[in-house]
């Protein structure tokens, strides 16, 4: 290499030499729903956009996470747009449009799914009201992503509209209700990563029998077949440290199931803490398998 060059490239900001072209985003600080209590919703659309073809979709769940550090958890977002866009550039993923969907103070009644909450006790429903005010409606919220945002995306963006190029993502409770989508709508999402799942559903109440009737729910309506990809993961620090014997259990499930080994990955990351952080770091490889053509 010219030495001049390599000197310049020894001084040259990182930033520059590693640049990559962004997405362009655009928010509806208000999306309403017949559902859910509005929230905002971004939209972050690949480089080249509109081009000439159109574009597979990726939902993800906390979208006040994705990009701005502003508006993260800790100021740590998991720079996915970057991500997406980098990996986009190098050919390992097809061009994607990433939604971004805002949480809201109605995050644990939207994200927890409606089939743990099948066989409760008396004492626990009394609980969850106590702490959470009502009985978590995960299943209003999937109601809202299929029958409301996703026909907008649709209907505003060129999307191939298709399961094979719809795929749902997030992390914790996120985590948890991409499986529930996927499960719940495997006609309309054909991929989900479900990062650091809170397998205890509710913290505050303590009731494995809300884990017992999910996974119950999950072995006879898991669509395990060469047209769905699932990933999930756990890290081994702070409160990913719970989720080993529930993941053990899982684990059992999916390789019983007769899911095709190649369509599934689920993983362990020693040291991994729960944040948004430890999710960045590993966003890259979930989207290699999740979106990638294998």
């Amino acid at each position: 290499m010219n030495h001049v060059l390599l000197s310049l490239l020894l001084i040259m900001p990182h930033s520059l030499i590693s640049q990559v072209e962004a997405m362009k985003k655009i928010s509806i600080e208000s999306f309403k729903s017949n559902y859910v209590v509005p929230r905002q919703i971004d939209v972050y659309l690949p480089p080249g956009y509109p081009g000439a073809g159109n574009y597979r979709v990726l939902y993800m769940h906390d979208g006040q996470n994705l990009s701005n550090p502003a508006t993260s958890t800790f100021n740590t977002p998991w720079r996915a747009d970057e991500t997406l866009s980098r990996l986009m550039r190098d050919g390992k993923i097809p061009p994607t449009i990433l939604v971004g969907i805002w949480s809201t103070s109605e995050r644990y009644q939207e994200y927890a799914p409606s089939p743990a909450f099948a066989n409760l006790s008396e004492k626990t429903k009394f609980a969850i009201r106590q702490n959470y005010g009502e009985i978590p409606y995960g299943e209003a919220y999937l109601r809202f992503l299929v029958e409301e945002l996703k026909p907008f995306i649709d209907k505003e963006y060129k999307t191939i509209q298709g399961p094979s190029a719809t795929s749902i993502a997030g992390s914790s409770m996120g985590g948890l209700s991409s499986l529930y989508a996927l499960c719940s709508y495997p006609e309309v999402f054909s991929r989900a990563a479900c990062l650091s799942i809170h397998w205890p559903i509710l913290t505050k109440v303590p009731d494995d029998s809300m884990f017992n009737s999910f996974i119950a729910w999950v072995k006879l309506n898991l669509p395990a077949d060469e047209n769905h990809r699932l990933y999930m993961d756990r890290g081994t620090a702070t409160l990913d440290s719970l989720y080993k014997p529930y993941m053990d259990r899982v684990e059992l499930i999916v390789g019983e199931s007769g899911f095709p080994s190649e369509c599934y990955q689920i993983k362990a990351f020693e040291g991994a803490e729960h944040n948004e952080n430890a999710w960045a770091n590993r966003f890259e490889e979930v989207l290699i398998f999740l979106l990638g053509e294998h």
